[in-house]
Parts: structure tokens; C-alpha cells; sequence
């Protein structure tokens, strides 16, 4: 309402289209119609596309940096101690040998089909035998991923132009009002819903970090503890420094005690509200 804020709704229930509903009513109230661009995991309705490998912020980040950010996306950090420490760097590895040798991966079915051949050569490509298991799961992953065709739109593959040229960019909530919505299926999609939510929030942020002049922009997550992982505290951290607004809702406090949410909502959190 403030003609200048933009908002980005991640709704992890996703099992109606009331918010979206909401989003697009209020879009028309204040001084014209705010553009709405959503994006569904569910073929039977239509959709944006949004694919991060074709986003210009991933095009900025380096080979590192754009391992780090799948990692953290794809749920691929256990911790840091010495077991999960162990199948963390094994994943890590396996995405970074990928990308240093196709540095042109453009969506996750680019992804999927190369992490299956460096698998099938893994000393060829400085990775030792024992790394099988982890490419196996990494690949699975990919593959899930390399499946949902809105987020593997690429100019070259594409229904027409258009699609690929209107897709989803974070960048464009820092460049004028918008508002993103994120329809993510519990009931059709309890697997990969958590990781699209994360990919959204990461190619928000990523935008963030790299973007020198932001306007106020607002990230709201229904169901937010399905997205739990061991990095959602730096997460909140960083929208924090960023200046994104982060609005999360849950059902139950039992549902952060069993992520062991709790600390990290009471430490990032300034605002908290119980509703009977």
C-alpha cells in the first residue's frame, strides 16, 4: 500500500489459491494494478516461469559462491561436525567438479544429465570412487528437479519467446513493485516443494547481496518450518542485513521444536504473534 514496497509469498501449503486470490485484489486497490506473477508446481494450472540458472545474479556468482548456493538450496548441509561435516563436503564436491567442467549448465536438466556422466568417470574429473553414493543422491535430486518444466525454461527451450522472455526474476521486485507468488503443493509436491521454496529464497537474496540500490521488498512463508534446514538461521540473517522484511507463519510452536526452530525465530524474529 505503500506504492513502493514489493513482496515475494512463498505459500508451502499450496493446496488452494485463496492467497493468491488475495494478492491479486489487493494488487488493484492502490493507485493501479500491481503486476502478480505466479508460479505452480501443478501442470492443471498455469504458471511463470522461474529457472535460477538463468537468472542474471547467477551469471555474477563464481564457481564457489554458485556451489554453496545449490548446496544450501538442494538441503545438501547436514553440519559441521565429522560425520555430517563428511557427507556435506562429499556433496559439495560432486556439484563443484560439475559446474567447474560445464560452466554453461543452464537449467537442472543440464544439471542432471552432467552430474550422471561425471559419475561415470569420476577420476577423470578429480573425484575418487568413494564419491558414488553421495553423485547418486545428488543426481536424484537434480533429476526430481530436472522435471518440473517451469523451472527448466531456457531460451533455447521454450514454449515461445515470450515464456522465456516474462520469466520470474528477484531482481525485478528490487527494480519496481511486484508481487511473486510461489504455489508450492504440499499434497503434490512434499518432496520438492521445500527445495523450490529454498531456491526462491536464495535467488532473492543472491539478488540482494548484489544489487547496490534496493527498494523495500518483503518475503512471506506460510508453513515456514517445512523448509527448515540447517542453514534457515543464516538465512535470516542475511534478509536482515539485507533489508528484506520476513514474515513467517506456522501452525504450531511444536512444529519449530522439532526443527529446533525455536532459538532461531526468538534470536531473528522481532515481532511474534499467537493466534487462538
Amino acid at each position: 500500500g505503500d506504492g513502493q514496497s514489493s513482496l515475494m509469498v512463498i505459500d508451502l501449503k499450496g493446496d488452494s489459491q485463496e492467497i493468491l486470490a488475495s494478492l491479486k485484489s489487493a494488487a488493484g486497490r492502490h493507485g493501479g494494478q500491481i503486476p502478480v506473477r505466479h508460479f505452480s508446481i501443478r501442470e492443471d494450472q498455469s504458471t511463470f516461469a522461474f529457472n535460477p540458472f538463468q537468472l542474471p545474479c547467477w551469471q555474477r556468482l563464481n564457481l564457489f559462491h554458485r556451489t554453496d548456493v545449490l548446496c544450501g538450496a538442494l538441503g545438501l548441509v547436514y553440519g559441521t561436525d565429522y560425520g555430517r561435516g563428511y557427507f556435506s563436503s562429499t556433496n559439495a564436491m560432486i556439484l563443484h567438479a560439475t559446474l567447474k567442467h560445464f560452466p554453461d549448465i543452464g537449467s537442472f536438466a543440464d544439471l542432471a544429465d552432467r552430474i550422471a556422466y561425471v559419475m561415470q568417470r569420476p577420476k577423470a574429473h578429480g573425484l575418487s570412487e568413494h564419491s558414488t553414493d553421495a553423485g547418486n543422491h545428488v543426481w536424484m535430486m537434480a533429476e526430481r528437479l530436472a522435471s518440473f518444466k517451469p523451472l527448466n525454461v531456457t531460451p533455447h527451450s521454450t514454449p515461445t519467446p515470450d515464456v522465456s522472455q516474462r520469466s520470474m526474476d528477484p531482481s525485478q521486485l528490487f527494480e519496481r513493485q511486484e508481487i511473486f507468488y510461489f504455489h508450492l503443493s504440499a499434497t503434490l509436491g512434499p518432496g520438492s516443494s521445500p527445495e523450490i521454496a529454498r531456491l526462491a529464497m536464495f535467488m532473492l537474496l543472491t539478488t540482494a547481496t548484489l544489487t547496490s540500490q534496493r527498494r523495500q521488498v518483503y518475503l512471506l512463508i506460510d508453513e515456514f518450518q517445512r523448509i527448515a534446514a540447517h542453514n534457515v538461521d543464516a538465512i535470516l540473517q542475511i534478509a536482515r542485513s539485507m533489508n528484506v522484511g520476513v514474515i513467517l507463519a506456522n501452525q504450531s510452536m511444536l512444529d519449530l521444536k522439532r526443527e529446533d526452530l525455536i532459538p532461531v525465530v526468538e534470536t531473528n524474529c522481532r515481532y511474534r504473534q499467537w493466534y487462538a
